[in-house]
């Protein structure tokens, strides 16, 4: 649940206006969602993490136009809601209770599939190489970079999980043929839906690379 500290949610860059209670229409109707229990739960689940509250607040308004998500207000309050349940956790460095880093070692050492971005004003140095997380972002963050980070972490994800499907599947190919002979595999009805789903798998993963370098290309312009 968010605090209800008021920001220009239109805006681009991290820079809250403070408005009235009556413009902060998005954040109304997703605590209102909330309440009523009708988030979606094919939406992806992403945990805030960020003690500025009008920083918190503003991610959590960009992000719930396409995900589900859920704030915590500093480290330990990350550290007690961070579970299997979400998806991607955007984790500020630099807290008062403790610093990001031991929140990304809390979530790493309990091996919850959560991927962590670092949203953070520190500039990343040698210290980085120590930490386990799967992108860094540094402030100030732009509401489409903060979508596109996201976007990212979720293809990555998608991509993982394909690839380890086609591996799978390929090596059910290959005991099936070394055991064989051609005749068997061609008269088989559940190999040669193995060969289709395989194909297909090979396709997606092709087209999810392309998407990848897509976004890579344009992250390094």
């Amino acid at each position: 649940m968010y605090r209800c500290s008021i920001m220009n949610t239109e805006a681009n860059h991290l820079s809250p206006s403070w408005l009235n209670y009556d413009t902060c229409d998005c954040l109304g109707k997703y605590i209102s969602e909330s309440r009523s229990g009708i988030m979606s739960s094919d939406k992806e689940r992403i945990l805030v993490v960020e003690d500025e509250p009008e920083l918190a607040d503003l991610y959590a308004v960009w992000l719930s136009t396409k995900y589900s998500v859920d704030v915590a207000y500093g480290a330990q309050e990350a550290i007690t809601k961070a579970d299997e349940s979400f998806d991607i956790m955007i984790l500020d460095r630099r807290m008062p209770e403790q610093p990001g880093r031991k929140v990304l070692r809390e979530v790493r050492d309990a091996e919850y599939r959560i991927q962590v971005a670092m949203v953070t004003a520190v500039e990343p140095d040698f210290d980085i190489l120590e930490m386990e997380f799967d992108d860094y972002a540094v402030k100030p963050i732009s509401r489409e970079d903060m979508l596109n980070l996201v976007s990212n972490l979720i293809d990555r994800e998608s991509y993982s999980e394909l690839v380890n499907k086609m591996y799978e599947l390929s090596e059910k190919k290959a005991l099936l043929e070394e055991r064989k002979d051609q005749r068997q595999l061609s008269d088989n009805g559940e190999y040669q839906q193995l060969i289709e789903n395989l194909d297909s798998i090979k396709q997606q993963v092709d087209e999810k690379i392309g998407q990848i370098n897509t976004q890579q290309a344009f992250k390094n312009i």
